[in-house]
């Protein structure tokens, strides 16, 4: 077993999230394409596959254990793929959403968060002058 897929099962275990081993390796697979784009474009620095696994894959799911059980609504208004996507792959997002896809929402957070962060620094600016 990979390094990566390791730590990730191991973290799981540790935080009591319960994914089928298909869908771990599908984490896996989704963190190695995003190493393999990583050297051609600016993605992320860590690139060792356990800290992948750990501050990339893990640290999205973590998410699963702070929300409420039947909960339906989730926005993930980070700049990168994080809990939306991860979510999205390991299931846990479809499950939990069920008028929205978890793609689509994915896309519409895309959309929406650097018009939130202009907005934010537009505010800013205009308080700064007051």
């Amino acid at each position: 077993m990979d390094t990566m897929k390791q730590a990730l099962l191991e973290g799981l275990r540790e935080l009591d999230i319960h994914l089928p081993e298909a869908t771990a390796d599908t984490l896996c697979a989704f963190a190695q394409a995003m190493l393999r784009q990583n050297q051609v474009m600016n993605l992320t620095a860590i690139t060792e596959p356990s800290a992948v696994a750990r501050l990339h894959l893990l640290d999205s799911l973590t998410v699963i254990k702070a929300l409420e059980p039947g909960r339906k609504t989730l926005i993930d208004v980070g700049c990168g793929a994080g809990p939306g996507l991860v979510g999205w792959i390991s299931g846990w997002l479809e499950k939990s959403m069920s008028q929205i896809s978890a793609l689509k929402t994915g896309i519409g957070v895309a959309i929406c968060f650097p018009l939130l962060m202009l907005l934010g620094i537009l505010l800013l600016r205009k308080s700064s002058r007051h």
